[in-house]
């Protein structure tokens, strides 16, 4: 939405690593900002094989203290924006040779007792785009296009990054994970590259955990 500076960093590293890359910043709770972003990219490359839709917020709050206008924030970054954008770009995708859609959710739309940390919005928001995962799958599978989710378990945060569990509270969660770490960001930056290459043209219609062993 506004952090400049963070996106220019990763579009360095990006190009750094032999990307070709274009900018957008925007808010997609605005329903413009998907558009733009499609946009952008059919003007940058003339095609678009892969949509990765990566966005949310951890807001550990329950009922009695979330509010509506909470709730429907969260809702339109993590379920609407998706909605959005995959509508945008199916065209583009239908003309791709290996269309995918990758969708980021999150464990807090599986377990529900965290230690008295409650996320009611993430969660609710999170579920919905699993759904849409689900049913955008189906109903493009005839045209190649492959719809999965990601569902990160606890992940390490870039230093100075807000972190929705005190340290008490990460130490307590950190016990229910069987690997008995933190996942890395590149732990499920690989499973998205997977979900995007061609050797998973297989896979469909999937959320696939990356949570050392959370969900087990």
């Amino acid at each position: 939405r506004r952090n400049l500076a963070g996106l220019d960093a990763v579009a360095e590293a990006a190009r750094a690593a032999g990307a070709e890359v274009r900018l957008a910043l925007g808010d997609l709770a605005d329903s413009a900002t998907a558009r733009t972003l499609i946009d952008e990219a059919a003007a940058g490359f003339g095609r678009l094989d892969g949509l990765v839709h990566n966005a949310g917020f951890a807001l550990a709050k329950g009922f009695g203290e979330l509010d509506q206008r909470e709730l429907d924030y969260s809702t339109a970054v993590i379920r609407d924006a998706f909605f959005r954008l995959a509508t945008h770009a199916l065209p583009l995708l239908a003309g791709s040779r290996c269309g995918r859609i990758v969708a980021v959710s999150s464990f807090v739309a599986h377990e529900f007792r965290l230690g008295g940390v409650v996320f009611a919005a993430s969660a609710a928001a999170k579920a919905g785009l699993e759904a849409l995962v689900r049913s955008l799958a189906a109903q493009v599978a005839g045209q190649g296009i492959t719809v999965n989710a990601v569902v990160p378990g606890f992940i390490r945060k870039h230093p100075g990054a807000d972190m929705a569990l005190d340290p008490a509270a990460t130490a307590r969660a950190l016990e229910r994970v069987p690997l008995g770490r933190l996942g890395l960001p590149e732990d499920v930056a690989a499973t998205i590259a997977f979900l995007l290459s061609a050797e998973a043209a297989y896979i469909t219609g999937q959320a696939i955990h990356v949570d050392g062993g959370l969900s087990l």
